[in-house]
């Protein structure tokens, strides 16, 4: 799978992160890793609410555009995965694998000990 960069809009993220939440929230499968976001949620009768959602550390902005990277499995079935299609796509030469390799051999590989998505009452 190749590096792929593209925009989606605020709203569009947001989407892929209330898809995370009812994934988590109904242990099923098929959720979106999620790196650079951090998002809250509970359940309000039986059903997921996201509370509160952050890009960069600064509050999601729905209006807003977001410049996003992932692997062109997901892009190339974004119905399934994204709910949105990607806009201003590229598609970098290196593969998801050849960039985790070059990554580890010029950093330390540790968990960054952050919590993506939390679970609140």
């Amino acid at each position: 799978n190749r590096i792929t960069t593209f925009t989606l809009s605020g709203k569009e993220v947001r989407g892929i992160i209330e898809g995370n939440a009812a994934a988590e929230a109904f242990e099923k499968r098929g959720f979106l890793s999620i790196s650079g976001a951090r998002y809250t949620w509970r359940l309000v009768n039986g059903a997921p609410e996201v509370t509160a959602a952050w890009v960069g550390g600064k509050p999601l902005d729905v209006e807003a555009r977001y410049t996003v990277a992932s692997n062109s499995y997901i892009t190339e079935q974004w119905e399934k995965h994204l709910g949105a299609e990607p806009r201003d796509l590229v598609t970098l030469e290196q593969s998801d694998f050849e960039a985790a390799v070059a990554w580890a051999r010029s950093h330390p590989v540790k968990d960054p000990g952050d919590v993506r998505a939390e679970r609140v009452k």
